[in-house]
């Protein structure tokens, strides 16, 4: 800021004493959901995805000093996840084979038998798996064929053509990557091996495995996970009814064999063209209430894209004569500089907040000039003197007199003592004398310095100026001089202003996730409400992504202002480190809500732990109007 606006600008820190309302429980609020083809939509309280509290609302009032807000940010990450299902359906395509149990069959020697073998993988899941491998091997009394069509590439190795050499065939089957609830199937015809007499069928009685069982080998979110199945085996006999163990007749019933099987097509809906939250796609009714809150750096606007705060320089008034005569040359100078944050000026006055404690250093200088005959003039002494107003007190802090030559020492004398102007009138005088002593005179280059502290333990309320200091004067008296000359400064006013205070709630500090698919989560995180006096700044520090303690791994964290979903997608979404640099500024006499929404993204990647992040809400006020300085 420069110029009169920097001069005008009264800051004002305003302390906000919050406090934890009593037994603040946490609530269930509304999760949203981002879905890359339809937009954000609503979840209810109790779903699949995630789950979200909220709790530990603050509100309080104060006006003196500032105020620091800890909002923390929580997710516990534990992916609700099955395993993908194998399975493997032997179906008999012969009427002589009988089933024991879907593992286990009895068949008769001296027979050609066949099965049909069904393999199905599928995805329970509503996140993808990658890298699906099915793989096997079948029996040497068996030969394997792929039959009808698979999905991906399936393929059988180590088979003898012909069908004769007793060998294991191997499997394999490369399935891919399965989209959510998505199924792959394959088929595989197995029949009995060829003797040595050139006939598919036992030749003495056994047990022949089938199968050895097939492995299943992908990766969910990011970790490696198999799944097996059971062999099968039939067991071959002159009388395969003779094995019932009640001894009765076995009824052979042939399962029946569709013979159209209908394959599994990836089930992907027809996708609608993405759109964006807006009026013409309105977004379910959203948590939050409150008017429209205005982006952009208007006055009364809710700016989450303006500059951090600028400090503002100090609150200075000024009041110097600076003298050039023929008989003499020098200056007689007065500087009062707020020391506290709350002493501000305005028209060429200071001003504080009614009944707040400031403070000034009050610095005043007289000069000698070193010039040339006739200006170059000697005084004999001189005097300074003023009064301080009402409610005001003043003490030393330095006072050094400098005389070119270095070995006079003669600070003058200092009076600081009360004076009682008009009955009930309590003022603070101050008399600064310095007289020559054994002939040094303030000649030519000489310079008097005084600094003073004062301190007011608060003004009362009053419409008037009131008095900093005035009856400001210095007389000297050069030699050779006639008469004592005086050099008056102009008084110095203070007005009593109406303190700048908040009023400030928060619906709630603390916000935990509970996070069971990978996706893009959002969240009315808290709700700012304001009222009072004056400009409040909320300010953003230590925010950041929420990561594990003292481990890799983080979830990637954003926030956004607005009085809805669509309006945050609109401004776009802020970085939470970068949040860090932002400022909001609400003006108090015209407050509107502030919406604070908070966004996650969990990938797949993201580990089952649980995640933090601290971060500090720091809130300022001060009387400068929205759009003054900044």
């Amino acid at each position: 800021m420069t110029g009169s606006k920097s001069l005008g600008r009264i800051l004002a820190l305003v302390c906000i004493v919050l406090a934890c309302l009593p037994a603040a429980a946490h609530g269930a609020l509304t999760p949203w959901r981002l879905d890359p083809w339809g937009g954000w939509e609503a979840l209810e309280p109790v779903n699949p995805y995630a789950t979200i509290q909220g709790g530990n609302p603050v509100s309080g009032w104060g006006n003196a000093g500032s105020s620091a807000v800890q909002i923390t940010a929580r997710a516990e990450v534990a992916f609700d996840v099955n395993k993908a299902e194998l399975t493997a359906d032997f179906v008999p395509t012969s009427r002589e084979i009988i089933e024991s149990d879907p593992r286990l069959f009895i068949a008769p020697l001296g027979r050609r038998l066949e099965w049909k073998v069904i393999l199905t993988v599928r995805n329970p899941n509503d996140i993808p798996t990658h890298g699906a491998k099915v793989q096997g091997s079948f029996g040497p009394a068996f030969r394997a064929t792929l039959s009808g069509r698979s999905q991906g590439d399936a393929r059988i190795a180590g088979e003898d053509p012909r069908g004769m050499l007793p060998m294991d065939a191997s499997f394999v089957w490369d399935v891919g990557d399965l989209g959510p609830n998505e199924a792959a199937r394959a088929e595989i015809s197995v029949v009995t091996r060829r003797d040595s007499s050139g006939r598919q069928e036992f030749e003495q009685e056994g047990v022949y495995p089938i199968d050895t069982g097939f492995k299943l080998t992908y990766s969910l979110l990011g970790k490696a996970q198999v799944r097996n199945t059971s062999p099968c085996s039939v067991i071959a006999r002159v009388n395969p009814e003779a094995l019932r163990p009640d001894g009765g007749p076995y009824d052979v019933a042939q399962k029946p064999i569709e013979q159209d099987w209908p394959f599994p097509e990836r089930p992907f809906p027809e996708r609608p063209v993405p759109v964006r939250p807006g009026l013409t796609n309105p977004l379910p009714a959203k948590p939050g209430v409150g008017g429209s809150v205005p982006i952009g750096a208007g006055q009364g606007g809710i700016a989450p894209s303006v500059s951090v705060k600028q400090s503002g320089e100090p609150a200075m008034i000024t009041r110097a004569h600076h003298f050039v005569g023929e008989n003499v040359d020098g200056s007689f100078m007065l500087v009062a500089t707020g020391v506290s944050d709350n002493v501000g000026v305005e028209d060429d006055k200071f001003t504080v907040p009614t009944g707040e404690e400031a403070e000034w250093i009050v610095e005043i200088q007289v000069d000698n000039w070193e010039s040339q005959p006739p200006s170059a003039v000697e005084w004999n002494g001189w005097t300074v003197t003023l009064l301080f107003g009402e409610h005001l007190t003043a003490e030393e802090i330095e006072r050094v007199v400098t005389l070119p030559d270095p070995t006079v020492e003669n600070d003058g004398e200092l009076t600081i003592e009360t004076d009682y102007p008009e009955p009930g009138i309590t003022r603070v005088r101050l008399i600064w004398r310095w007289q020559q002593k054994a002939n040094k005179k303030f000649v030519p280059g000489s310079r008097a310095y005084l600094a003073l502290k004062v301190k007011t333990n608060g003004l009362p309320p009053s419409e008037k100026n009131l008095i900093f200091c005035d009856s400001i004067n210095m007389e000297y008296n050069p030699v050779g001089g006639s008469y004592v000359h005086e050099m008056p400064l102009d008084p110095i006013y203070i007005k009593s202003a109406d303190a700048s205070y908040a009023d400030i709630s928060l619906t709630a500090t603390r916000i935990d996730w509970r996070v069971l698919k990978p996706g893009t989560y959002a969240v009315l995180a808290t709700e700012i409400t304001t009222s009072g006096k004056g400009k409040l700044s909320v300010q953003f520090s230590e925010f950041d992504d929420l990561k594990r303690d003292s481990t890799p791994g983080k979830i990637a964290t954003f926030y956004g202002f607005g009085n809805s979903l669509d309006a945050v997608e609109t401004e776009g979404w802020i970085p939470a480190a970068d949040l860090n640099s932002e400022t909001l500024y609400i003006d108090l006499s015209e407050p509107v809500p502030v919406l604070m929404w908070s966004k996650i993204s969990v990938g797949e990647e993201v580990s089952s732990a649980e995640y933090e992040n601290e971060g500090v809400i720091t809130f300022i006020v001060s009387n400068t109007q929205i759009g003054e300085g900044n």
